[in-house]
């Protein structure tokens, strides 16, 4: 057979029926949707408290094509959109995330004598500016995914490609700006929480654990409160896209 366009599909399995179905069916199917969705949940809750363990095992049940296709899809309902994204960062960021968090009060020693100079200005409490920096706070460290666990040892979080997760995530923050600044009666997820939520919550965590860089900040910074950190901002247009987002094509 010959298949000129193949289309990728995530199919759930029902062992009591012993058939599966299309996840994106799910939206039809109220009691499985409500199954799946608490499955994710109760997945994320495995990986409290950094269990590595639970990670690496998990990540043979929900691997890494099955996430990005799922974060990716537009056709997902909300619940499960949700869900996957909670459990991507579960996975493979939240342990990190929560380090860095209990750490932000750690110094940050500035290499210069710029600082000060730099918002001297009373025109510039708005601007973002950059120094070289020391910190000593941790690094984010990842091991392959491991399939036979014996020990714990030199276990850490799962590996993911979380730059490929970042240029997505901007790239759909960006296009879902600019398509609901209108009515839209059919957004992503079903509603605009389920829009915006999941990739909110993923760029915050991007961003506590330093894969967002200095130059993905502003444009997040201009979506998020135009009027304030766009100075091209015109309050008389009511379409507001003055950043050109460059299409995200996914490997």
């Amino acid at each position: 057979m010959l298949c000129e366009d193949p289309v990728s599909m995530l199919a759930v399995h029902i062992p009591e029926e012993d058939r599966c179905i299309d996840v994106l069916e799910l939206i039809e199917q109220e009691r499985l949707l409500s199954f799946h969705a608490h499955t994710l949940q109760l997945y994320s809750a495995l990986c409290f408290q950094s269990n590595f363990r639970a990670a690496h095992t998990l990540c043979s049940y929900v691997d890494q094509k099955q996430l990005l296709y799922a974060i990716q899809s537009e056709y997902l309902s909300g619940p499960l959109r949700s869900g996957f994204s909670d459990l991507l960062i579960a996975l493979h960021i939240e342990s990190h995330a929560k380090t860095m968090e209990v750490t932000q009060n750690e110094y940050i020693i500035p290499m210069g004598n710029e600082l000060k100079e730099l918002y001297a200005e009373p025109a510039m409490t708005h601007s973002l500016s950059s120094l070289r920096t020391e910190s000593i706070r941790p690094q984010m460290a990842t091991t392959d995914i491991q399939e036979h666990i014996e020990t714990i040892k030199d276990l850490s979080t799962p590996f993911f490609p979380l730059e490929t997760v970042k240029a997505f995530a901007i790239h759909a923050l960006g296009r879902a700006v600019q398509l609901n600044q209108v009515h839209n009666r059919d957004p992503i997820g079903g509603s605009n929480e389920m829009l915006f939520v999941p990739l909110l919550k993923v760029i915050d965590k991007l961003l506590l654990v330093g894969i967002l860089e200095d130059d993905d900040i502003p444009p997040l910074l201009m979506l998020i409160d135009p009027e304030t950190w766009d100075p091209t901002f015109d309050r008389q247009v009511r379409n507001y896209t003055s950043y050109t987002f460059v299409p995200f094509l996914s490997g």
